[in-house]
């Protein structure tokens, strides 16, 4: 978005942002000022502090997304008859509209002014713009767009910034606890931005020891967050591998380095170690969901290995708990997070979240996911179920066994492995694949037959594969093009999963129409280049297959 954009001879819309500063001169000897070198500079330097933005309001809305824009200017408003003036219907007072005052344009337009004292005006100008060169960018400077982001409730800019450059964004996060100069308001955006992270990028969280280095205050955060997609054994794991890296107790431990487990990590451990331990963690056990692990492994690997650290009473509650679940049922405890369980071997619970956002856009074009709270979003996340058809290491990779499995069951989506680079991409159809048809009495096998569909699409997700210098955290989600949905969906006997004209398709190496569709001992290979969708999900055209997966997506009104 570029602000020139948003200048406009018949504004609607004056943004003041910043603050205006009282500036006098140093040099009492002079009585006029403007002679004074430093008093001229200081006079320049104001306009840093302060600036007015004039723009139309549906240009604003289309280019910046901002939901704390789309509430200052679309909803309903009240008359207040006492002042004159239009307030905003929301939870908060964001704009007033002056329609006998100053403001008022010579066409009688009223213009709704918008206050914006917290953000800074050079910040406010790197938002609009909308080019933004993250990797340049001081920590501090990064804090103040994702601060300035969040207040505005332009999420997309929140993703974009974690996107190209996740570390960096990152670690300038992490700086920001290290301040004690933050106002209330900051913290309150501070913490929106931790559960937008936790949401989109749980496991890109603790893919490395990055988050070992993390300031207590952005662990406890993370903790906090409902929006933490993880099951809570392993959020206790993480938080001991913390607890132990942070205290110093053994920098040589092996097991830090590894996949190990709670009470592995504490395995000879003295009284003295496990005090040091437990102070280093007190503060965060009661963020840990204890009742929302199974009772053999809350006891395996947490009751009884950290029954000097948990507070007392804690054992004798969880197994009253598990035994008794009716008469505790009404019983005051922190709500299971959102992370759901699928059974896949491929991807994970964060990764369903985003799928099922996605399912949820491209099925509901008249409403724009943008402007959903982050508490709105997960809600409809939580509507979906995953229902495994088909693991091609488990049931074959045969056509005809795909076509066998999958034939005729709605709202299908197909996740697949890439060999060798470990890439994840896949296709989602809301209608059944079909391989045969009936004309007559007679029954017919598809040799080749586009569907129709306007919601369906492909997508390619980042498998956590990030790196320093590279940009591989994005996600990408393609859309059929407005002008190829006649031929979005592909039927074919001896195709597997196709998506568009050859955007993504699946097929045995050896098929022809002479061999068997039900050969499992046939290798799948895929072929996939961008035409009849908006983008190309993966690089390499030709694909072979390490292993794929069919999900039924159940929608639970």
């Amino acid at each position: 978005m570029n602000d020139k954009n948003l200048i406009d001879s018949s504004f609607d819309v004056l943004i003041k942002v910043g603050n205006k500063r009282r500036l006098f001169a140093n040099d009492n000897t002079d009585t006029n000022p403007f002679r004074d070198v430093k008093f001229l500079n200081k006079i320049h330097d104001f306009n840093q502090y302060y600036k007015e933005f004039y723009a139309h309001s549906s240009i604003l809305l289309k280019n910046t997304k901002s939901k704390y824009f789309y509430n200052a200017i679309i909803p309903e408003r009240k008359h207040d008859t006492l002042n004159n003036t239009f307030t905003v219907n929301s939870n908060e007072k964001l704009s007033t509209i002056h329609p006998c005052d100053e403001k008022k344009r010579k066409d009688n337009v009223k213009v709704i002014i918008l206050e914006l004292p917290n953000i800074e005006p050079s910040i406010f100008e790197v938002i609009l713009e909308g080019n933004l060169d993250v990797v340049d960018f001081t920590k501090q400077k990064m804090i103040s767009i994702l601060f300035a982001s969040s207040f505005l409730n332009l999420k997309p800019l929140i993703t974009h910034l974690f996107t190209n450059n996740f570390f960096g964004t990152l670690h300038s996060l992490n700086a920001s606890y290290f301040s004690s100069n933050l106002n209330d308001n900051e913290l309150d955006q501070r913490k929106c931005i931790v559960d937008q992270l936790c949401l989109e990028y749980t496991s890109n969280l603790f893919i490395s020891d990055v988050y070992l280095s993390f300031h207590k205050g952005f662990i406890y955060d993370i903790l906090s967050s409902n929006n933490l997609i993880m099951n809570e054994l392993e959020v206790w794991t993480k938080l001991i591998k913390w607890g132990i890296h942070n205290s110093n107790l053994s920098p040589k431990n092996s097991s830090l380095a590894s996949n190990a487990l709670p009470n592995e990590m504490i395995k000879g451990f003295s009284n003295k170690q496990l005090a040091a331990l437990e102070g280093m963690i007190k503060d965060f056990i009661s963020l840990i969901r204890f009742h929302h692990i199974g009772l053999d492994d809350y006891f395996k690997e947490i009751g009884k290995p950290f029954k000097n650290i948990l507070p007392k009473g804690l054992n004798k509650a969880i197994f009253k708990y598990h035994m008794k679940k009716e008469i505790f049922k009404n019983m005051i405890i922190l709500s299971a997070r959102y992370y759901q369980q699928i059974d896949s071997t491929i991807i994970v619970g964060e990764q369903t979240a985003l799928l099922a956002k996605w399912i949820k856009e491209c099925k509901s074009s008249n409403v724009d996911h943008n402007f959903l709270t982050l508490e709105e979003l997960v809600k409809e996340e939580k509507q979906f179920k995953f229902k495994l058809l088909l693991r091609g290491s488990k049931h074959g990779f045969g056509i005809g066994t795909f076509h066998k499995i999958c034939d005729g069951i709605d709202n299908t989506i197909c996740i697949i492995k890439v060999k060798n680079s470990g890439e994840i991409i896949g296709g989602y159809n809301p209608f059944s694949w079909q391989s045969y048809y009936r004309f007559g009495f007679q029954t017919y096998p598809y040799r080749g037959y586009n569907v129709p569909c306007s919601s369906s699409f492909l997508f390619s997700l980042n498998n956590n594969n990030i790196r320093h210098d590279n940009h591989s955290t994005k996600n990408i989600l393609s859309k059929v093009k407005k002008n190829h949905i006649s031929e979005a969906i592909y039927y074919s006997q001896i195709n597997g999963p196709k998506f568009g004209r050859h955007d993504l398709y699946l097929m045995n190496k050896s098929m022809s129409y002479n061999r068997s569709i039900h050969d499992n001992k046939e290798k799948l290979v895929g072929y996939c280049k961008q035409y009849s969708y908006t983008q190309q999900i993966i690089d390499k055209p030709f694909l072979e297959i390490e292993d794929y997966e069919i999900f039924q997506v159940i929608i639970d009104v």
